[in-house]
């Protein structure tokens, strides 16, 4: 499991691009919701205890730190594309070239 913490995640610009991109498709509600835009307004050290178990659900849920079959770190700038499609981009450019040949 990655690290999530304000202090330790160097791309918060993306990680709170995915977040957004995830309430902009209607992917969350209710506490989930609530507590993804305080997370994006104030950042984690602003969530009491158990807003911060919601905060894990929803990372847990949509979140994948490595894809399953290249092992590669799928940076939060793919994140979406990558829990939508299943695909981090190597997968895809190995299916792309599979296909061709």
């Amino acid at each position: 499991m990655m690290s999530f913490g304000d202090d330790v995640d160097d791309g918060l610009g993306d990680r709170n691009d995915f977040l957004q991109e995830l309430i902009d498709r209607e992917e969350l509600s209710g506490a989930a919701l609530g507590v993804t835009k305080v997370v994006i307004a104030k950042g984690e050290k602003a969530l009491s205890g158990g807003q911060k178990d919601v905060f894990k659900l929803v990372l847990d849920v949509y979140v994948t730190e490595l894809c399953p079959r290249h092992g590669y770190r799928i940076p939060w700038g793919e994140m979406y594309h990558f829990h939508s499609s299943g695909q981090c981009c190597y997968c895809e450019r190995d299916d792309a070239r599979i296909h061709k040949e």
